[in-house]
């Protein structure tokens, strides 16, 4: 798969029982599919230090504004929302396979929202 922010070749990783594929020494992206991300969402959920610091290549230019095609569906455009009510991550979901697309850094942010499921469903 190619990385749907910069087309740099997605680096398939494994965590644990779990395939995400990363974008590494480009933008620094991942992609999640479907129900995946839930399982690195939260701080005392295991996720290996290259999905919490991975290699981005500096200078990259990165636009933010344009619509991103879902690597897995590529014909299919992803829709970009607030990961949470806190509003404070974005991230792309594609409406087809919904897998999730998040950019360099989003998923540390994701992990400081809530430290467990409970603190979670009382936000």
């Amino acid at each position: 798969m190619n990385c749907p922010v910069c087309a740099n070749d997605l680096q398939p990783t494994q965590v644990g029982t779990v395939t995400v594929d990363v974008c590494v020494g480009g933008c620094g992206g991942m992609w999640f599919d479907n129900f995946e991300l839930q399982k690195f969402d939260e701080p005392h959920e295991y996720a290996h230090e290259l999905l919490v610091r991975v290699a981005v290549r500096q200078g990259l230019p990165v636009d933010n504004t344009q619509k991103r095609r879902c690597p897995k569906c590529e014909d299919m455009a992803m829709m970009r929302h607030f990961f949470s009510a806190r509003r404070r991550v974005e991230v792309d979901e594609c409406p087809h396979c919904g897998g999730l697309w998040l950019d360099a850094g989003e998923l540390a942010l994701i992990r400081e929202e809530h430290q467990n499921e409970r603190e979670r469903e009382m936000a």
